[in-house]
């Protein structure tokens, strides 16, 4: 399993989040509140125009390389931005309480994804896409799309793969 359909997996079995499950009991039109993305600018018009709240979106992944502090093989760590949307509540008069109640919103989705990821470590030694997951390798930053009326979390992961890498001699001409 990739880490995209990792994450899409979490949102299909989160029940706030819901991803691809029926919008009313019986409907044939389903829910879309999860989002891969290339490029960040594409966003706000994705959300804007499909989503379903709240709504997680898998933005990116950069890749370091480091050697692991027992082996001293090398690693690949990816470091993988995700963001958690919730729209604001139009029944709350105040617009810095509306924010707020979204900000909140927003944040127990993600911290529950936070638990669900540290769940599936503690219980299979890793990830279900394969990777090292500790809590103290992600990072919340509050993010909005004010003329959007979307609060939320940009959740940053860092995780390290299982494996070492280890030159493949197969792949090489010998001088």
């Amino acid at each position: 399993m990739t880490e995209v359909a990792y994450f899409k997996n979490i949102a299909e079995q989160h029940l706030d989040i819901a991803h691809d499950t029926p919008i009313t009991e019986g409907s044939e039109e389903k829910r879309c509140s999860f989002f891969r993305l290339g490029k960040s600018q594409e966003l706000s018009a994705a959300i804007f125009n499909k989503a379903h709240f709240p709504c997680l979106v898998y933005a990116d992944v950069r890749i370091r390389y480091n050697a692991d502090n027992n082996t001293q093989a090398a690693r690949r760590r990816k470091f993988h931005t995700l963001y958690v949307f919730s729209a604001v509540d139009q029944s709350i008069s105040n617009e810095i309480d509306k924010q707020e109640a979204a900000y909140d919103a927003a944040l127990e989705v993600a911290e529950e994804i936070i638990s669900f990821m540290n769940e599936d470590q503690l219980n299979n030694g890793f990830c279900a896409a394969g990777f090292r997951f500790k809590p103290d390798m992600v990072v919340l930053d509050m993010e909005d799309l004010p003329a959007s009326n979307l609060y939320g979390w940009r959740i940053q992961i860092e995780s390290m793969s299982q494996k070492d890498f280890i030159k493949n001699p197969a792949k090489w001409i010998e001088p």
